[in-house]
């Protein structure tokens, strides 16, 4: 049991100093850690200012919180028989959210379907739905470079599954499944951001 227990410590540990390694890369960014009533840390949270946009970067059990509330509204956007903002619900998850204006209050989704494969180009990879009359920006906000991540996600090898990206509000929402267990995973939130951080540009100039 003490082994376990300090096993765990450990992982969370360097989940810890990999997120801080990623946050000291973006000037306003810092990591916040938490405990339970038994000193258990909770998942670290990343969060702050950068370039003039509110980010949020943190894992998560299900949809609770801040991410209920994102859920609630893509729901009430797509309706039942749409897609959900969780692929797979009631476990661990990791998301990004970057705040945007959305001056014209638009609203869009990346997610896989059941007939999804690995390998195939992003418009038979992916399902993209837009709120009616904005279709015109669809081109605008999936940006090449957003499409290469997400796209890399979806093809690759590890233990991550794409959930879904998406434009609810004034946020932009990128969730996988899991936490992100090694470097190369911190390294992509990094590049996972600094796409969102674009895309949120142009969302705005749209």
């Amino acid at each position: 049991m003490i082994g376990l227990m300090l096993w765990d410590w450990r992982r969370r540990n360097r989940w810890y100093q990999q997120y801080l390694t990623l946050a000291k890369a973006y000037a306003g960014l810092t990591v916040t850690r938490t405990k339970n009533f038994v000193g258990m840390a909770f998942p670290p949270v990343i969060s702050g200012t950068w370039q003039g946009r509110q980010v949020k970067i943190q894992t998560t059990f299900d949809v609770n919180g801040d991410l209920y509330d994102h859920a609630v509204r893509f729901r009430q956007w797509t309706g039942k028989k749409g897609p959900s903002l969780r692929k797979i619900p009631n476990m661990e998850c990791t998301w990004i959210q970057v705040g945007c204006a959305n001056p014209k209050n638009m609203s869009l989704y990346v997610a896989t379907g059941l007939g999804t494969v690995r390998g195939k180009p992003f418009n038979q990879a992916f399902a993209v739905g837009v709120s009616q009359g904005h279709e015109a920006q669809t081109a605008a906000v999936l940006t090449g470079p957003l499409q290469k991540e997400l796209l890399d996600v979806l093809n690759e090898k590890f233990l991550s599954d794409f959930e879904t990206f998406a434009l609810i509000g004034n946020s932009l929402i990128y969730i996988e499944s899991g936490r992100p267990h090694g470097e190369h995973r911190v390294a992509r939130l990094g590049r996972m951001l600094d796409t969102m951080i674009e895309v949120g540009n142009r969302v705005d100039a749209a």
